[in-house]
């Protein structure tokens, strides 16, 4: 949810998503800054290559981060490099 306030060094990121490439997804998550502080390769759990499904991971990240952050979903191509879908919201971190 936009505005969830994290802490203690694990968030747990979940939703419905489609991948476009062996059902891979990337969870980030980024600083204030647009740095990345940590990353976490996901499998949608989707019937079928190419439909939705459920996805979920626990990211772990520095404890000693703390203030606001930004957490993407991606789908990256393989076929350019770049991003075929981007989910994002804004999150705190606290201690």
């Amino acid at each position: 949810q936009p505005g969830t306030t994290a802490s203690g060094g694990s968030l747990h990121v979940e939703g419905i998503g489609l991948a476009s490439f062996e059902q891979s997804l990337l969870i980030e998550l980024l600083d204030a800054n647009g740095n990345t502080i940590a990353t976490q390769p996901v499998i949608v759990q989707a019937p079928d290559l190419g439909q939705p499904g459920p996805f979920s991971a626990d990211l772990a990240y520095p404890a000693s981060v703390s203030g606001p952050a930004r957490l993407l979903v991606r789908d990256i191509s393989p076929a350019f490099g770049g991003d075929t879908h981007v989910s994002s919201v804004e999150i705190n971190l606290g201690p």
